[in-house]
Formats: structure tokens, sequence, C-alpha cells
């Protein structure tokens, strides 16, 4: 993560995309925690770790009893213009340079773990075979033999952890 924290970005989505592959090779993920001063005109973006929530019961009494992988970790990432790089034009203000760095705590209060037991990692995973489940699932094959077959195609690979239970 020190080589993101280095750099200066061209827009925000090539510093997310940037603390995103760092992430994935760690073993976390990050998630956004709040914009300013609005979702449509970010100027600042701060991400938390995708533990780092507290756990609220909201469950119904019939429900599983299940674990949660909420921690608290107070790890964060704050996301911001550089106060030097906006180029003003008559219609709107572009930032031109993002700079990312650490806020909160530290260090992570959980172990980190492989990354298809993070949603944002699964969804990357299925969202590169969706086209081939969406054919087979229409053409009549059961779930089940879906993933298999993902998995035969992969062998056995790491990046299908998430789609079966292995």
């Amino acid at each position: 993560m020190e080589a993101v924290y280095a750099q200066e970005y061209p827009s925000l989505q090539a510093a997310r995309d940037a603390i995103n592959a760092a992430a994935k090779v760690q073993g976390t993920a990050f998630v956004i925690k709040k914009s300013w001063p609005t979702k449509a005109t970010v100027t600042r973006l701060t991400l938390r770790c995708s533990k780092g929530a507290k756990y609220r019961e909201c469950r119904l009494k019939e429900a599983r009893n299940t674990n949660t992988q909420m921690t608290e970790c107070g790890y964060r990432i704050i996301i911001s213009v550089s106060a030097s790089h906006f180029e003003e034009d008559s219609a709107a203000i572009e930032a031109t340079a993002w700079r990312v760095k650490e806020a909160g705590s530290k260090e992570h209060n959980h172990p980190f773990t492989p990354s298809y037991t993070h949603a944002l990692y699964r969804k990357e995973s299925l969202e590169a075979h969706r086209e081939r489940i969406v054919t087979l699932y229409n053409a009549g094959v059961r779930p089940y033999q879906i993933a298999t077959q993902l998995r035969d195609l992969d062998n056995n690979g790491a990046n299908n952890g998430g789609i079966t239970k292995q």
C-alpha cells in the first residue's frame, strides 16, 4: 500500500483502481464511507476497510445464527484533490491530480483473507464469466453444474473460490 500513497493520480477512478489492486494483493478491500461535498461533485473521498463497520443485529428470529465479518476495523484511506492542481474552465472547476493518504488507525485489527472472501472481488470474478453463466443457465444447465464447469475451466484456481464452497 505504501506505493499507492507516494503517487498522484489523474482521476479519482485511477486512484480507486490503484487502491483496489494493492488491497486485493494484500487480502483486504475498501468501501466508500463518505464523499465530500456531494456524491456528484467529489473533491474528497473517505474509504474504510470492508470489515470496518459495527455489526448491527437485524435478523429475524427464524433466521440462521451466523457470524459476521465486521470487526470495527479503524483503517481508513482518504483520496483528495491535490490543492495546487485545479483547471479552471468557464463552466466548471476540474480536478487534475488526486492524492491518497492514510487516516484513522494505521493497522487493520483482523487477519487478511483471500480475495474471494470480499464481495467486491467475488463480483469481479463472476463478471468475467457472466456471459457464459447466463448462456448455460438459459440452456437449462443447473447451477451446481455451471459452478463445476467454471471450476474445471480454471483447474480449481484461486479465482473461483467465491463461485463454490471451496
